[in-house]
This record gives structure tokens, sequence and C-alpha cells, in this order.
């Protein structure tokens, strides 16, 4: 059980990480749309809509796998065409939060 809630924190952190990035750059390039190519701005939205259909339900689902790696290809490739070198570091030791 606890293995699982911890596995469901790390995913969730990254998942946010890259939820955040996205909207940060949708806002700016909603923003300054001259500084943003047709190509960026159409990779932000794919990498909004890869995390908007990411199964947060269903830890089960066994497509959960891939559409991970489909989105920290996207997230890789955006960042890339952007030229920032933004990366998700989970932290060192997840168990130390407390509520």
């Amino acid at each position: 059980w606890e293995v699982g809630v911890r596995s469901g924190f790390e995913i969730g952190g990254e998942v946010g990480f890259y939820s955040g990035c996205a909207n940060v750059w949708k806002h700016y390039a909603e923003l300054h749309p001259d500084l943003f190519s047709e190509r960026v701005k159409k990779g932000i939205d794919v990498l909004l809509r890869l995390v908007s259909e990411f199964p947060m339900t269903d830890a089960e689902d066994e497509s959960l796998q891939d559409v991970m790696e489909k989105l920290r290809a996207k997230f890789k490739a955006v960042s890339a065409t952007l030229g920032v070198q933004q990366e998700y570091m989970p932290s060192e030791n997840p168990s130390s939060l407390t509520f």
C-alpha cells in the first residue's frame, strides 16, 4: 500500500511539473505571440492535452506507462524547441513530506 502511495505521489509530482511548465509557456505565448513559432505553440497544446488525458484515477491502467513516456518525450521536445533546459527533478526524499 505504501509503495503505491509513494509511486502515485512521484508520478503526480512529475505530471504536475509538466502541467505547470506548459501553462506558463502557453500564457507567455499568449502575451507575446511573436516570440513563439506555430510549431512551439502546437507542441505546448499537445503537452497540455497529454496532461489532461493522463489517467489520474486508475493506477492500474495499462496505458499509464505509455502516456507517461509520451508526456516526457513531448516535454523534452518542446523544451528543446524553446531552448530551455528544464528537467523534472524529484525530491531526494519524498517521504519527508508531512501533513
